[in-house]
C-alpha cells in the first residue's frame, strides 16, 4: 500500500467513526426529548439565515436564548437552514453516549484528534465538559452539558457560538472577534485582542447616539460590500468599568 492510499484510508476510518459517533449524540438527544415530554423549539434569523434550536426539557432554554433574542422570528415555514439540538442529562435523565477518544486525543481549542473533517467538527469544552457538534451535510448541530448548573457566563453570553462559527464559515460568513457599530450608512469594526478596550468603545458609542452591533463577536459577510451582521445581543465589562 503506497501512503496515499493508506492516508485516505486512515481519513476514511476517522470520517466513519466521526459519523457514527454524531449519530449516537443523534439517538441520545431522542431519548432526552422523550424523557423531557417533547422538545421547545426557538426560531431565528442570523447573518440571513433560518437558525433553528431545540431544547430537549426546559432547563437550558432561559439560559441560552437571552443574548440571542434580538434575533428571534416567528416558526420559520419551511425547514431551518440550521437546526441546533440543546440538551443536558441533569434535567433530562440522558447521558451522553460513551465518548470514543481519550484524554491525549485532546489537542488545541478543545478539538479532538480525529473528529474534524469536511462533514463532522467536534469540540470540547475541558472545563466544564460540554460537547458542541455539527453534521454539515446535513446542517444539524448538538450542544450537551451535564447539567444546567454548569453552564458558564461565557456560554450565556456567546450560546452556541462554536456550531455557529462551523457553520457560518461554510455559508459565506465569518464569525470574528470584534466590537462594530454604526453611525448613519457607515460602520465600523472595533478589533483587538482581549482586554484592548473593544467592549468599552462600543458601549460608549452607543450611549453617543451610534447603533451597536456586537462588542465581542459579529459575523462578517466580505463578499461584495461588506456587510456585518450581530450575532448576540451581550456586553461584558468589568465593574470598574460598568
Amino acid at each position: 500500500m503506497n501512503p496515499a492510499t493508506r492516508d485516505a484510508d486512515t481519513g476514511d476510518t476517522a470520517l466513519k467513526a466521526a459519523v457514527a459517533f454524531f449519530e449516537s449524540v443523534q439517538e441520545a438527544f431522542r431519548a432526552a426529548e422523550k424523557n423531557a415530554g417533547g422538545a421547545e423549539s426557538r426560531d431565528y434569523t442570523i447573518g440571513g439565515y433560518a437558525i433553528r434550536v431545540k431544547f430537549a426539557g426546559d432547563a437550558l432554554a432561559p439560559l441560552l436564548t437571552p443574548a440571542l433574542e434580538h434575533l428571534a422570528a416567528p416558526a420559520h415555514p419551511e425547514k431551518a437552514d440550521l437546526t441546533v439540538c440543546v440538551w443536558d442529562s441533569g434535567s433530562t435523565d440522558t447521558p451522553m453516549p460513551k465518548r470514543p477518544w481519550g484524554s491525549e486525543d485532546c489537542i488545541a481549542r478543545g478539538d479532538i484528534r480525529g473528529f474534524k473533517n469536511e462533514r463532522i467538527d467536534l469540540a470540547l469544552s475541558a472545563d466544564v465538559g460540554a460537547v458542541s457538534l455539527l453534521d454539515a451535510r446535513e446542517n444539524l448541530g448538538v450542544f450537551w452539558i451535564r447539567s444546567a448548573a454548569d453552564v458558564p457566563t461565557y456560554e450565556r453570553g456567546a450560546p452556541l457560538r462554536s456550531i455557529l462559527h462551523w457553520w457560518m464559515r461554510r455559508h459565506g460568513r465569518l464569525l470574528i472577534h470584534a466590537g462594530a457599530v454604526a453611525c448613519r450608512d457607515q460602520g465600523a469594526l472595533l478589533v483587538g485582542k482581549g482586554g484592548s478596550g473593544k467592549s468599552t468603545s462600543a458601549l460608549v458609542s452607543m450611549l453617543k447616539g451610534w447603533r451597536y452591533l456586537s462588542d465581542d463577536y459579529c459575523l462578517l459577510a466580505a463578499e461584495g460590500t461588506p456587510c456585518v451582521h450581530s450575532l448576540y445581543n451581550s456586553a461584558k465589562l468589568t465593574a470598574a468599568h460598568l
